[in-house]
């Protein structure tokens, strides 16, 4: 997916006009048109606007990405979960849990998988 087919999604999905897109920006609404026919890219200044105006990563912006949320976006999600609270609250209580994330938080997603497989082998003995 193109930068202009990746803003145009954004943007209807956060049910935005053009020109509301553009005054928020403070470019008009034809540059934002141009972005998303591709007939004008922007510069690296109006990409990082754009992409925290969304929400999203430069990389997802442009394509580069499939991952649309950044991390600061991420902890704004996890912060407004009751639910993920309490889970950080619960290993906050609990020094085993702190030092389980401390050792495994340099792990790969495949060793991760693996040490989770070893632990519920462990647990169903």
């Amino acid at each position: 997916m193109s930068f202009g087919e990746r803003l145009r999604l954004l943007r209807k999905e956060k049910g935005v006009t053009q020109k509301k897109l553009g005054k928020v920006m403070g470019i008009t609404d034809q540059a934002i048109s141009h972005y998303e026919k591709g007939k004008r890219f922007p510069d690296t200044k109006m990409i990082r606007k754009l992409a925290d105006y969304f929400n999203v990563s430069t990389d997802y912006l442009l394509g580069n990405s499939y991952e649309k949320i950044t991390v600061e976006g991420l902890k704004e999600e996890l912060a407004a979960d009751p639910e993920f609270k309490n889970f950080m609250d619960k290993i906050s209580e609990r020094d085993d849990l702190q030092e389980l994330f401390k050792e495994t938080k340099d792990l790969t997603p495949d060793e991760v998988k693996q040490l989770i497989r070893v632990i519920k082998a462990l647990h169903t003995r």
